[in-house]
């Protein structure tokens, strides 16, 4: 137990780590070994390698042009982005290969994953190398700070959805670690995580009280030459004591991508939104109290980079920030845990006002941990469903200082925490959860089990079970109609979407679903009613969505068009059309 200890209370992984980084990396991977061989790690990995092969839709399968690309992926990219030789995570690598026995390559295209992703993102969605290869799978995630005035313990507090395209491996192996560092400089810190993620730089709070939690963006601005994003958190954590020391930390490195990084800061009762390019910087400040972000800029020489993956997106960005404060500030000056955890379960879409499975909601398909902060008690309440979204479960209340002291761990002191405290996430009724359960496995269907070859059938059939249990969410009919449009069902994906436009709809994703209607009609060969469809554009403002429309005008949509198309299912939108 000198160097670590594991245990699992209330369904959570909790590891001890004592050490300088290198035996603290070690002792988690040899606790760790069997999680990490099956978990994240393995799964990250192939990510980005499964959306550069099905960003090339006018290769036949298995082509060895194929290979070729990945592989100057793997040996190109990936190793232009691995310059920092001397760096402590090269080492760590290692050491993760060497514990688990797998490939050393896997833990580098894992930390690179999302770096990467946003470099694929910036050739294609923004029209250059591989035009119609848009970021699938895109990390999301919601924040929200209420400082002192806004908390009912008189306490600055923080929480946070993390949202990534890993559904299953991560909340199954999820893990809070409590780093006790041997070196001077550095400063105890848990961080919650899932087995095989040994870094601190996405949801962590160190012992002076300094929150972080990590935000992507898509943008133009991208650099080969930064380094990756968790190791810039990491840094933070580890070594910031005020708010200004974690902002000249960020500063100091270049970036791969465009990243955010919400810190607080409990003694000065204050948080920053730290904004930054691959080389430029901007600070954001709460205003009146409050502070929230999810993944869009709001600064504006950043926000004019930024890519416009879809208008779906756009609408979802907004409507979460937008929702985090709706709900919080009816209670100002009486917030505490509860309050923050029923927000970030939360699954009324913003800009409808209907209650929904996905789409607009600050509780997503994708949430893999919610964490919950109140930095001055040092004390944290972490989400302990195994299944996303994680926040419809318990969370389980931990006073960090007591898991930092040796003597919590001894074999004799287990019984005293074979169980924590907890409070109750947003409950939901039942009809609503049995389709974001049946959401769920159409979203694992297609982005975490698209080596099989009926993935998208899979996809289908577990869509065809959410509709069924929770009818009322238009978003779930347009999403089904997307899939059995791409399995070129083109009769059931006709009534999918004619049922849609009796719901409630955002403007944006009925002009999505009158859209696609049209097209069945062109596939029936029935133009004139398919015109009538293309005529109903008014109001629609995206405009890569105004163009598909005038180009149904022009003439129809043709069979061999749905090899191109590009679902994501996060949204209810295709991010080409």
């Amino acid at each position: 137990m000198d160097l670590g200890a594991r245990r699992k209370i209330n369904g959570i992984n909790f590891l001890y780590l004592k050490g300088d980084s290198l035996t603290r990396a070690r002792t988690h991977a040899r606790l760790m070994r069997d999680e990490i061989r099956t978990g994240v790690p393995v799964s990250l990995a192939k990510k980005n390698e499964w959306i550069i092969r099905r960003g090339l839709p006018f290769l036949p399968p298995n082509s060895p042009l194929h290979e070729v690309v990945i592989w100057l992926y793997r040996k190109g990219l990936i190793g232009m982005l691995d310059r920092w030789k001397k760096h402590e995570y090269q080492r760590v690598i290692d050491i993760f290969a060497e514990e688990t026995g797998l490939p050393r390559e896997t833990f580098r295209e894992s930390l690179f994953h999302a770096d990467a992703l946003m470099l694929l993102a910036r050739t294609s969605v923004m029209k250059h190398l591989l035009k119609e290869l848009p970021a699938s799978g895109m990390p999301g995630c919601s924040s929200a700070v209420t400082l002192a005035n806004w908390t009912k313990s008189g306490n600055l507090m923080a929480c946070r959805n993390m949202d990534y395209p890993l559904v299953g491996p991560w909340e199954q192996h999820a893990t809070v670690f409590f780093h006790v560092p041997d070196e001077k400089e550095y400063l105890p810190h848990v961080c919650v995580a899932t087995a095989g993620v040994p870094t601190a730089g996405l949801t962590a709070m160190n012992a002076e009280g300094i929150t972080l939690c990590t935000h992507a963006h898509f943008g133009r601005n991208v650099s080969l030459g930064g380094l990756p994003v968790m190791e810039i958190g990491n840094e933070v954590v580890r070594r910031a004591r005020s708010l200004n020391e974690a902002i000249d930390i960020a500063r100091k490195f270049r970036r791969i991508g465009n990243w955010a990084f919400v810190i607080t800061s409990a003694r000065e009762n204050d948080a920053v939104v730290v904004e930054m390019g691959s080389d430029s910087t901007y600070i954001r400040h709460p205003e009146d109290g409050f502070l929230a972000h999810t993944n869009f800029f709001h600064t504006k020489p950043l926000q004019d980079q930024e890519a416009l993956i879809s208008g779906a997106t756009c609408e979802d960005l907004v409507g979460r920030l937008c929702r985090m404060r709706q709900i919080l500030e009816p209670d100002r000056g009486r917030i505490g845990p509860e309050e923050l955890a029923k927000t970030l379960a939360d699954h009324v879409d913003f800009l409808t006002g209907e209650e929904r499975v996905f789409g607009n909601t600050i509780s997503v398909t994708t949430t893999v941990k919610s964490v919950i902060f109140e930095p001055a008690l040092l004390r944290m309440w972490v989400s302990s469903r195994d299944a996303s979204p994680t926040g419809l479960g318990e969370f389980a209340q931990i006073d960090v200082a007591k898991f930092f002291d040796p003597e919590t761990w001894k074999p004799e002191n287990e019984a005293a925490f074979t169980s924590l405290p907890t409070i109750q996430g947003n409950r939901v009724n039942d009809d609503l959860l049995e389709g974001i359960r049946h959401y769920r496995d159409a979203y694992r269907s297609w982005h975490m089990n698209y080596h099989e070859p009926n993935f998208a059938e899979n996809a289908l059939i577990a869509l065809r079970k959410a509709v069924k249990a929770f009818p009322r969410d238009g978003n779930l009919w347009v999403q089904a109609g997307l899939v059995a449009f791409f399995l070129r069902n083109i009769d059931e994906a006709k009534n999918y979407f004619e049922e849609a436009l009796k719901r409630v709809l955002t403007v944006h994703v009925r002009g999505v679903a009158t859209l696609y209607t049209g097209r069945c009609y062109d596939l029936k060969k029935d133009r004139a009613t398919a015109l009538g469809y293309y005529a109903q554009s008014e109001g629609i403002v995206e405009p890569k969505l105004k163009k598909a429309f005038r180009k149904g005008l022009r003439r129809p949509y043709r069979i061999r068009d749905i090899k191109s198309l590009m679902l994501d299912l996060q949204f209810a939108d295709t991010q080409n059309y």
